[in-house]
């Protein structure tokens, strides 16, 4: 025998995805993989594949396509089928604060493919860790909760990322010495043995904190060989026919066993490939030339006496392991580099201002779970045996359940069946806000922003704790003021932000630029409404898709991508950071139609606290900021304040503004009002959205669009529409078409005093463009349909004030016939163009 091969498809479909592209998915990949899987193991007596299906993709399974589940059951019978373990939701789980979540997921995913194959976590033939997130910590954590679960700790990792085929001497990569003084370090040759990559064909052990596991090397080749019946690229005539493919496994097979038998080592080495599942069908179109292909592949090693199909576990209990050797798995480890720190994955989370506000509002709900665990967990300490203990003693076995792995399962045990329901539910909701997909795929240069991931799982998170603020509450026995300020460094930036809340609301305003970071409004119909809001999320957690029913009842209003108009550089090579738009930036600038548009640069300078109010119905702040510069040639002193209002409405928003100059200029007050609320159709694919508003006859304002460009290499045109009279609100309706069917509108209003001095008002996207220049220009490009509405409004600034009063309210599930408007501006659709 000269070798095995263990073939694992990954099949995977993130939560929340659209509908329509995991029914064009199901078509062309899934459908065709199963009549393959069937035929193969009725045909071929010695097929072998390894299967692993993502958590979220099995949940879609179970509750969409029962008919397949069953075709999987069917299969799972065979043992010739070997299933791969993994998380039940695909959690990035590292960026998580709680050390039990590792384990959670691993127990929740036993549970959902037991439902689905009727296997038991001990079936299992190794566990999936996502790469990007395979660290040190993660492989540990991994290893313990499948240890916990009772399956086997097989991992099966990237070889050329996890076992570098070079060692340590003078000059070489490793030489620190020569990297940053220009000096060979003579001392840093290493004692360690070399690793050369033929041996990363074998099953390896190795262990973290005494916690064992094993790994079988992926090797990329093997990847992008597999199913290449079309160029990869422009100038890439390589085809590549199945008996090629295993002729070119079969050398390194052979070479894996030549370099096994200088260490007096004679077991049959391993070729794990590890591939998408999609690649069949999805990524060719060609589900039936690609069927062909693999069923080839398949016959030819069923027909070659030298190798033989395999599954992890049952290789390592047949042929065991070469050797104790440790991965490349600290949190710094190379695919970190390649990956996360250039493409935007687990860094930016943390690093980038946009991706770190889901996971800080993650951090307040995992904290409330703290705050109702501990209390729990302080009204079970009045039992007898520990009542016995010391203080200092107690304080430890509270430590120490904090911090287990089967932390939520010691809870949960000490709670009544209320409580335990609703914990429960939280913590689920919690998992699927961590999911890898946003973190990943938006931000990698092939796949553009996609903030809709964050926004949909956030509308959950938020109805989530708020029944946990009122399971806190009662056992407590004390209720929270419904409305409160609280002053901390909510996003870890270091600076404080502001933070507001009223029942069903919470605003959060950044110092830099005074603007609103984030801003979340429930339907005043749910606040206080428990039951309600249980039953929407359990509901909702049975069958999760995209864009459901919930935001109708729930909606981030304010959670704005990253600007590039925003952006500081830092080097000419382009190290630079880009600010998110946020929402109610605020500046003093020439009016454009007279001056060359200069301005002082309120819109990014710092806002210090100065007041603050809060009563029984309301949250306020005020916050100001003074600047004193050269502008043109003469000194100018201006101070601004800003004044943020939560209440039942919504958020109110006061701009006062002063300047001081010896040559009065044409000033205007430019607020930008922003929502970051998109429109989405999976039914057809044509988001629709408008702006639509009442004008009086007095004053006229004039109103500019920015028309969206048919082409990602154009430029916005701005037109001016026909004169508009006095306005003194202003409504951004968006539709919601889901793929189940159901549309409905929401709608945000932004209004104003009707004795508003406005003079202008320019209606664009909320973002045009992120990364511009770092990522391809496709996915760079922003608009109406991906990042919301940003309105422009320029009031004059007369005898050196100005000031402007503007309420934005969101407004759930609103009926079109309750919405008359003079006048509507189409910004997405069908209606493009002015309709008076």
């Amino acid at each position: 025998m000269l070798g095995y091969i263990a073939f694992c498809p990954h099949f995977h479909q993130p939560h929340f995805q659209l509908y329509r592209t995991r029914e064009e998915v199901y078509r062309n990949s899934y459908l065709p993989w199963m009549e393959l899987l069937e035929e193969s193991a009725r045909e071929l007596p010695g097929f072998r594949i390894n299967l692993h299906f993502s958590g979220p993709w099995l949940y879609w399974i179970k509750n969409e396509k029962p008919e397949y589940a069953a075709r999987i059951r069917k299969l799972a019978a065979d043992r010739r089928i070997g299933f791969i373990g993994g998380f039940a939701d695909e959690s990035f789980a590292q960026l998580s604060s709680r050390s039990d979540d590792f384990y959670y997921q691993v127990a929740a995913y036993g549970e959902l493919l037991h439902e689905v194959a009727g296997l038991q976590c001990s079936d299992w033939q190794a566990l999936h860790v996502v790469e990007r997130e395979a660290g040190e910590y993660a492989l540990l954590a991994a290893s313990r909760a499948a240890r916990l679960n009772g399956a086997a700790a097989i991992f099966y990792l990237d070889a050329e990322t996890f076992y570098q085929p070079y060692f340590a001497y003078p000059g070489a990569q490793s030489d620190y010495c020569m990297e940053y003084f220009g000096v060979k370090d003579q001392y840093s040759a290493t004692t360690c043995s070399h690793f050369p990559p033929e041996l990363a064909m074998y099953a390896l052990r190795d262990e973290i904190e005494g916690e064992s596991f094993f790994t079988i090397p992926v090797h990329s080749q093997f990847r992008y060989q597999l199913l290449k019946r079309q160029p990869a690229a422009a100038g890439d005539n390589v085809r590549i026919d199945p008996a090629h493919y295993v002729y070119a496994i079969k050398e390194q097979l052979r070479k894996a066993r030549e370099a096994a038998a200088m260490m007096q080592r004679t077991m049959p080495p391993i070729a794990l490939i590890f591939e998408d599942a999609e690649k069949l069908g999805q990524w060719s179109h060609d589900s039936s030339g690609d069927s062909v292909w693999l069923k080839e592949f398949f016959t030819l090693v069923e027909k070659d006496s030298e190798i033989s199909f395999t599954v992890p576990k049952e290789y390592l209990e047949n042929c065991g392991y070469l050797d104790t050797y440790p991965v490349s798995s600290s949190r710094s480890y190379p695919e970190w580099e390649k990956w996360t720190a250039r493409r935007g994955i687990r860094g930016l989370c943390l690093a980038e201002e946009r991706l770190r506000k889901p996971l800080a509002r993650l951090r307040n709900c995992e904290e409330l779970l703290e705050a109702w665990e501990t209390a729990i967990l302080d009204n079970n300490s009045s039992n007898s045996s520990t009542l016995m203990l010391a203080d200092n003693v107690r304080d430890a076995v509270r430590r120490a359940i904090m911090s287990s792995p089967e932390r939520f399962s010691i809870i949960q045990t000490m709670m009544n069946p209320d409580d335990r329901r609703i914990y429960s539910l939280i913590n689920r909701v919690r998992h699927l806000a961590y999911q890898e997909d946003p973190k990943w795929a938006s931000r990698h240069p092939a796949y553009g922003a996609a903030p809709y991931f964050d926004m949909q799982a956030l509308a959950y998170l938020e109805l989530a704790m708020a029944l946990g603020k009122a399971r806190l509450a009662s056992i407590n026995e004390k209720s929270e003021a419904d409305c409160s300020v609280a002053v901390y460094d909510w996003n870890r930036d270091g600076c404080d932000e502001w933070v507001l809340q009223t029942a069903g609301q919470i605003v959060i305003i950044e110092p830099c630029g005074g603007c609103i970071a984030y801003y979340y409004r429930m339907d005043p119909a749910l606040a206080g409404c428990q039951e309600r809001i249980e039953e929407l999320l359990s509901c909702d957690m049975q069958k999760l898709g995209s864009y459901h029913e919930i935001l109708k009842h729930s909606a981030v209003v304010v959670l704005t991508e990253t600007d590039s108009e925003l952006t500081r550089s830092f080097y000419p090579e382009g190290g630079r950071l880009e600010r998110c738009r946020n929402s109610f930036r605020a500046d003093i600038c020439e009016d454009e139609l007279y001056g060359n548009g200069g301005a002082l640069g309120f819109d990014c300078c710092r806002f210090s606290l100065s007041e603050t109010d809060c009563g029984p119905a309301h949250a306020s702040i005020t916050i100001e900021s003074a600047i004193e510069a050269e502008y043109r040639g003469q000194l100018v002193k201006s101070i601004m304040k800003k004044t943020f209002t939560l209440d039942q409405h919504g958020i109110t928003v006061s701009v006062r503004t002063e300047i001081k100059e010896s040559r009065p200029r044409r000033w205007q007050l430019r607020i930008e009002a922003v929502t970051s609320a998109s429109p989405s159709d999976e039914q057809t694919f044509r988001p629709f959205s408008y702006v639509g508003f009442n004008c009086g006859l007095d004053k006229v304002v004039r109103i500019f669009i920015d028309q969206e460009p048919e082409s990602v290499q154009d430029d916005y045109t701005r037109q001016e529409l026909a004169t508009a009279g006095r306005m003194d609100s202003l409504t951004y309706v968006y539709r919601i078409a889901g793929g189940f069917g159901t549309t409905f509108d929401n709608a945000v209003a932004f209004s104003m005093p009707s004795d508003c001095n406005l003079a202008r008002i320019v209606i664009r996207p909320a973002v045009k463009n992120y990364y511009k220049g770092l990522v391809f220009p496709a996915q760079s490009r922003m608009g109406y349909g991906n990042s919301g509405l940003r309105l422009d409004l320029y009031h004059d600034v007369i005898n050196g004030k100005g000031s402007m009063h503007i309420q934005m309210s969101a407004n759930f599930n609103v009926a079109a016939e309750s919405m008359a408007f003079s006048r509507i501006v189409p910004l997405t659709g069908e209606m493009q163009g002015e309709r008076g």
